[in-house]
């Protein structure tokens, strides 16, 4: 039996994760990577006339809270437009959608009652036939449930995020009491041929088996296009609750201070997970079957850049041209020469940019020479801990509880003070973590952001605090971002001749020993400093002018 809820249009803010739980260890919830031969679905028969989704009503404050008491079929925002993400992602309709995904549900949990057809006995034009008759048969079974199926699945469309697209399943079975309530991800079509698939999985594994974090747990996977969705898919346990975001508002300051200091606990338990090298998480099978986890030394190629689709199973870290051990002078250099090399070859007229990646080395032995950049040390970071990534419940007597942390996809180890971003949408009126980090945005505005503030402090102590607001750290994780991200375009060179020109107060006003309060000083210049990047200007090459 199948049915399907009204479907919730996909966000663009949304992270795209759904509400995803860490259940308890549960031998029937494992499940290998799906890799079974299926033939591609004809979509040319399938009823085309219904909306793919539907405005979510206004809820008044009780009701969000309740909704926080319960699993939560979205994880954040829906969006108003009912075919918005279909025409923006260029994805089949979600009334389209939703058969292949009950396809793939009898695929991963068929009915009992079943019995799997001998298809290797069938061949030629009979195997044609055969197979079209089997889908026929499967279409009717899903416009009329048949009574020999003793489960049911329930499909959900959820909030989708940018990277991917986003459905809930719940498997009811007649011989179980408590349903599965899971979350499918399937890259959108724009990002399928990257192959990042194993590297989600990868860091969800990683991340369960080296903390003690509430995250989801990997039901079944795959990477390739064997299978009724013709794409690579995750299905993931679902966190019960909603996202922070969703309910912020309506909290009482006693919750927003709960949900302080267990924010405060999130960071501290991800510093305890350190490695010697900057770099995403993989893993390779072991021969035990069990799986072994490394971690690849960042390049200038974003994870999901085409030349990262490297098969885990043929992996092996290149020891011999990254050390085990690398120091944070080295680390930053040897990005610098990377992105130096690439613009040579990419646009040897652009001078410029050449410029910014020397500059850039300079500023890396000028930090490093003061200790800004540490001893080594690298930590794991989610990179994305926002209030729509933090899943909470409100329980019946009011307290509220953390119930888990979604959207790892961005997740790598980095050095410590990369770790100490300040996440002052706690207590500041900022909406959004990825909003650009300044002197001014970790700055409270009322006597309840303060004590706020002053609560999430008290949780992650003296070493965070230090290394999250002090400019000169601010600076650094500035600087981490170009060795990252490089100078993409000519937003980046402005954002660039910014940093240079404050690093290079707040470095005079250190060394300087006639200053009292050098720091703070320097610190200060930062306004003076944006107003002369407006008069002087960047071109739209990027070159000044």
């Amino acid at each position: 039996m199948e049915s399907t809820t009204t479907p919730a249009a996909d966000s663009k803010q949304s992270p795209g994760n759904g509400a995803l739980i860490r259940p308890p260890n549960d031998s029937e919830n494992v499940f290998q990577p799906a890799n079974e031969s299926f033939p591609p679905a004809n979509t040319g028969i399938m009823d085309t006339s219904g909306e793919e989704a539907t405005t979510e009503p206004q809820r008044d404050t009780q009701e969000k809270l309740q909704l926080a008491n319960e699993s939560s079929p979205v994880s954040s925002s829906i969006s108003i437009g009912s075919r918005t993400s279909t025409l923006e992602y260029s994805q089949e309709p979600f009334d389209q959608y939703q058969v292949h995904v009950k396809e793939l549900c009898h695929v991963l949990w068929p009915a009992e009652s079943r019995v799997a057809t001998p298809e290797s006995r069938v061949g030629g034009v009979a195997k044609t036939l055969f197979f079209e008759a089997v889908r026929l048969k499967k279409l009717r079974r899903f416009l009329s449930p048949s009574p020999e199926t003793d489960k049911e699945y329930i499909i959900e469309r959820l909030a989708g995020g940018t990277y991917n697209r986003i459905v809930g399943i719940t498997v009811k079975d007649t011989g179980t009491v408590e349903p599965k309530n899971l979350v499918l991800r399937v890259p959108r079509p724009q990002m399928a041929e990257f192959g990042y698939i194993e590297r989600e999985v990868a860091i969800l594994r990683y991340v369960r088996q080296n903390t003690t974090l509430p995250v989801a747990d990997v039901i079944s996977f795959d990477a390739t296009a064997n299978n009724p969705l013709e794409s690579g898919y995750v299905v993931q346990s679902r966190l019960p609750g909603v996202s922070l975001h969703a309910i912020w508002d309506e909290l009482t300051h006693e919750q927003r201070c709960t949900v302080a200091q267990e924010v405060g606990k999130i960071i501290l338990a991800l510093q305890d997970v350190d490695n010697s090298t900057p770099g995403v998480v993989e893993a390779s099978p072991a021969d035990d079957g069990a799986q072994n986890f490394s971690v690849r030394p960042f390049d200038i190629k974003s994870p999901y850049d085409v030349d990262w689709k490297t098969k885990i199973p043929d992996h092996i870290p290149d020891e011999e041209t990254e050390p085990a051990t690398q120091t944070p002078l080295n680390w930053f250099g040897t990005q610098f020469g990377r992105w130096l090399a690439h613009e040579l070859l990419d646009n040897p007229a652009q001078i410029l940019y050449w410029d910014y990646q020397y500059q850039f080395v300079q500023v890396t032995k000028q930090m490093d020479s003061i200790g800004i950049l540490g001893d080594g040390q690298n930590c794991l970071c989610h990179f994305d801990l926002a209030a729509r990534n933090v899943m909470v419940q409100v329980l019946p007597n009011g307290a509220l509880t953390v119930s888990g942390m979604v959207d790892w996809d961005s997740a790598a180890f980095a050095p410590k003070f990369v770790s100490c971003a300040p996440p002052s949408w706690l207590w500041t009126d900022q909406k959004y973590y990825d909003a650009e980090e300044s002197e001014t945005s970790s700055t409270p505005s009322t006597p309840e952001q303060q004590e706020l503030k002053e609560v999430f402090d008290d949780v992650v102590g003296f070493d965070w605090t230090w290394l999250a607001y002090r400019p000169e750290y601010r600076l650094a994780r500035e600087l981490f971002h170009f060795a990252q991200h490089g100078l993409p375009d000519s937003e980046a060179a402005k954002k660039a001749k910014r940093f240079l020109k404050e690093w290079a107060a707040l470095y005079e006003s250190m060394m300087n020993p006639k200053k009292d309060d050098a720091s703070s000083k320097a610190s200060s210049r930062t306004n003076e400093i944006q107003k002369d990047e407006t008069a002087d200007g960047v071109g739209q090459d990027g070159a000044f002018e």
